[in-house]
C-alpha cells in the first residue's frame, strides 16, 4: 500500500467518524458522566434515588455503561440536585456553589461591554466561590488561556469540566453565539470515560497536564456583549440544558459549510464563492450567514483542518509531512505553526502525549 493510498484510506476513516459521532451523541448524555456527575452527592448523602426515579432514570440504567440519557433529563437532574442540596457544583467543593449563583453573574454579565471583560468578571466571582478554583485570564500570540491555579484542594477531571461548561456556556450566552474551544488541559489523569468531554469541548483535550486551562482564540474576547434582559431571562429557564449544547447549531450555515468540506480531500475544496454557489446564495449572504454564526471561512476551513490533522495523530502512525499534506498544507512547515497555534505543542509532541 502506498503512502498517498494510506493517506487518503487514513482521510475516510476520519470523515466517517466525525459523521458517526455526531449522529450518535448528539442530544445526549452518558450514564459514565451522570455517575460522575453524582459521586461526590452519593458520598455525602446517598445516591439519590427517588430524584433519579422522578426524572426516568433508574438505578440499573445508572448502571449501564453503554446507556444514554438526553441533554433535558441531565439538565433536570442537575437543577434537581441543586434544589435538593443547596448546591449547583454538585456538591463537589468543600464550599457550596449556592442556588443562585449562576443566575447572579449572568445578570452581572450583562453590565460588561466585551466579553473579554465578562469573562474576567466571572473567574474572579467563581474564585469567591469555589475553594480552590482561582481563575484568570491570560493572553498570549493571539491566544487566551483560562486558567485555574492549583491549589491543595483535590479535583476529579468532572469537576474542572463542569467548571468550564458553566464558564463556556456563559460566554456563548452573553455574545449570542457558539465560541470555539481550541484545547483544554487538566491536571488529573484521564478517565477511563472521555468520549463524552470531547463531544461538549473539542477534541483536544489533554490530560495530566501542567495546568488546567480552557484555550480560546483571544479575537473571541473582542466581541461585545450582545444578550439583553430579555435574552438572560429566556437563558435562565432553559438553564442548565442550553450550557450542555452551547449554541450548537447543527442546521446552521457554519454546521452545512463543515459538513460539505469533511466530505472532500481538502486539496478539492472549493472556494468561499463555489460555496456560496452550491448553497445557491450569493456570496455576501453566505458571509452574513457565517459571520452570524460567529465565524468566518477561514475559521471554518481551520477547524476542519484541525479535525483532520488530530485524528490522524491519534489513529495513524503517518509521518508528520503526510498528516499535513492530508490535512490541506502545502508546507510542513506552515502545517507546524497552525498546530502550535491550535494546540499550543507541536504535532509531534502532541502525539507523544497521547501514546
Amino acid at each position: 500500500m502506498t503512502a498517498s493510498v494510506t493517506v487518503l484510506d487514513a482521510f475516510d476513516t476520519f470523515r466517517t467518524a466525525v459523521e458517526g459521532r455526531r449522529q450518535e451523541d448528539r442530544g445526549t448524555i452518558s450514564m459514565r458522566l451522570l455517575r460522575e456527575a453524582l459521586l461526590d452527592i452519593a458520598r455525602l448523602r446517598g445516591m439519590p434515588v427517588e430524584l433519579l426515579r422522578r426524572n426516568g432514570v433508574s438505578l440499573a440504567d445508572l448502571a449501564d455503561d453503554d446507556g444514554r440519557i438526553s441533554v433535558e433529563q441531565y439538565a433536570a437532574i442537575w437543577l434537581a440536585t441543586a434544589e435538593e442540596t443547596g448546591d449547583e457544583f454538585f456538591c463537589m467543593n468543600p464550599r457550596p456553589m449556592r442556588a443562585g449563583s449562576f443566575a447572579f453573574v449572568s445578570r452581572a454579565a450583562l453590565n460588561c461591554q466585551t466579553l473579554r471583560e465578562a469573562v474576567h468578571l466571572a473567574l474572579n466571582f467563581f474564585s469567591l466561590m469555589l475553594d480552590g478554583m482561582n481563575g484568570r485570564l491570560i493572553e498570549e500570540d493571539g491566544v487566551a488561556y483560562l486558567t485555574l491555579s492549583k491549589s491543595s484542594v483535590s479535583q476529579r477531571p468532572f469537576s474542572y469540566f463542569a467548571y468550564w461548561l458553566i464558564i463556556h456556556g456563559l460566554m456563548c450566552f452573553l455574545v449570542r453565539q457558539r465560541i470555539p474551544v481550541l484545547a483544554i488541559d487538566v491536571v488529573p489523569a484521564a478517565p477511563d470515560f472521555c468520549a463524552d468531554y470531547r463531544v461538549l469541548f473539542s477534541d483536544e483535550i489533554r490530560f495530566s497536564q501542567a495546568e488546567n486551562r480552557l484555550i480560546v482564540a483571544s479575537h473571541a474576547l473582542d466581541r461585545p456583549v450582545r444578550a439583553t434582559k430579555a435574552d438572560r431571562d429566556a437563558f435562565l429557564q432553559r438553564a442548565p440544558a442550553n450550557i450542555l449544547v452551547k449554541y450548537r447549531n447543527d442546521a446552521g450555515t457554519v454546521a452545512k459549510v463543515k459538513y460539505l468540506l469533511r466530505s472532500l480531500n481538502p486539496d478539492d475544496w472549493p472556494d468561499f464563492d463555489e460555496v456560496a454557489r452550491r448553497f445557491e446564495l450569493s456570496a455576501s449572504t453566505l458571509r452574513r450567514r457565517i459571520e452570524a454564526e460567529g465565524q468566518s471561512f477561514q475559521e471554518i476551513k481551520d477547524i476542519v483542518r484541525k479535525e483532520i490533522a488530530v485524528h490522524l495523530l491519534r489513529t495513524t502512525n503517518l509521518s508528520l509531512t503526510a498528516v499535513a499534506e492530508s490535512a490541506g498544507f502545502s508546507e510542513a512547515s506552515s502545517f507546524f505553526r497552525a498546530f502550535r497555534k491550535w494546540t499550543g505543542v507541536n504535532p509531534g509532541a502532541y502525539r507523544c502525549q497521547i501514546k
